[in-house]
């Protein structure tokens, strides 16, 4: 940091504590004086340097009469009406008994119609080959749709060769565990 910017930062920081102290000061003498007109206008023991200007003294009956000019009451005078109460409600005659409905019968299940397949992939077969091999093999339906999968997730490098067993209508996620990720 340069000297000459130190310097000439306090500088106008001098310059700037002087004019708050200027201002506060002519703030606190301006309150001083109101402050002194005020006591002395309704001072009832300040007695006026000229004996004409009129004095008059403040009362407990002229300060509630300006209290009631403006609206003002003592709290005595006030009244607070109590809350409302909430109607009760009236009383429902409980619903006759409804009979219970009839249970619908629950389907048999269906036998599990997934058929244990066996493959084999080939040393050195590309995506669409393996594809093809589970196409024949009823593992999956559609060849096309494995492989756009495989290359949307970045598996068709990740294929091994070996003899695998899956099941027909596999889903996509357990062919890609099993071949890949070898569970």
């Amino acid at each position: 940091m340069h000297k000459k910017s130190v310097f000439f930062g306090m500088g106008i920081g001098m310059v700037c504590m002087v004019l708050i102290a200027f201002a506060a000061y002519t703030v606190q003498r301006a309150a001083n004086a109101n402050e002194a007109d005020f006591l002395t206008a309704y001072d009832p023991n300040y007695e006026a340097e000229d004996a004409g200007e009129d004095t008059f003294e403040l009362d407990h009956d002229f300060i509630v009469a300006l209290a009631r000019e403006m609206g003002m009451v003592f709290l005595d005078e006030v009244y607070f009406p109590d809350p409302p109460q909430p109607e009760p409600e009236p009383e429902l005659e409980p619903d006759p008994p409804q009979p219970e409905p009839e249970p619908e019968p629950t389907p048999e299940p269906e036998p599990d119609m997934r058929i244990l397949r066996r493959f084999t992939i080939p040393v050195g077969a590309n995506a669409t080959q393996f594809a093809r091999v589970l196409e024949e093999a009823d593992v999956i339906d559609s060849a096309e749709e494995f492989l756009e999968f495989l290359q949307v997730h970045d598996y068709a490098h990740l294929i091994r060769a070996g003899t695998f067993h899956l099941y027909t209508g596999s889903d996509f996620w357990e062919i890609v565990d099993a071949v890949v990720h070898g569970n």
